[in-house]
């Protein structure tokens, strides 16, 4: 079984998926991590070197590798279930959770993070206002596909007991 966290950027899939895997006593994995680890580079390099669908492409490969784990939980990019078909994939090989934040909240998160994270890199904070909100606007459709929607700050782990694991 795996459990596929999904969601904007700074919603927290890596912090919570970090804490589920500790909760059910499972491994944890990031997927930009195996990106970084399998290119050689890291990830804003990658964006650099071959753009965002460059990047897309190998994260997608990455994301397949991930099909012969068992017992992990792993954290995705914020656009890896907006690329191709990755959103069904993931629905179909393990079970996937969506953590839904209000725009508002990923502002305030975003807002002194933006140095490490390519797409918000250069944005001055009117345009990353306007940036999570055109963005989330795309992605939501793909995020709302998980098999479950929660809000990390008020239900950390209530879904667990829904899943069947």
């Amino acid at each position: 079984m795996k459990i596929y966290v999904v969601g904007f950027m700074g919603a927290g899939k890596t912090t919570y998926g970090s804490r589920l895997s500790k909760f059910l006593r499972w491994a944890f994995v990031d997927l930009d991590e195996l990106v970084a680890d399998k290119s050689g580079i890291s990830i804003s390099e990658v964006f650099k070197e071959k753009g965002e669908v460059g990047f897309r492409e190998i994260e997608s490969e990455v994301l397949r590798s991930t099909e012969r784990y068992t017992n992990t939980v792993v954290a995705t990019g914020g656009g890896t279930p907006c690329f191709g078909d990755n959103m069904e994939w993931m629905n179909r090989v393990g079970q996937t959770v969506y953590l839904k934040v209000s725009e508002e909240e990923l502002y305030q998160r975003l807002l002194f993070s933006r140095a490490a994270r390519p797409l918000i890199r250069d944005l001055n904070d009117d345009g990353l206002l306007d940036f999570i909100r055109d963005v989330m606007s795309e992605r939501e459709g793909y995020y709302l596909q998980a098999q479950f929607v929660v809000d990390p700050v008020v239900t950390p782990f209530g879904l667990v007991r829904r899943m069947r694991l």
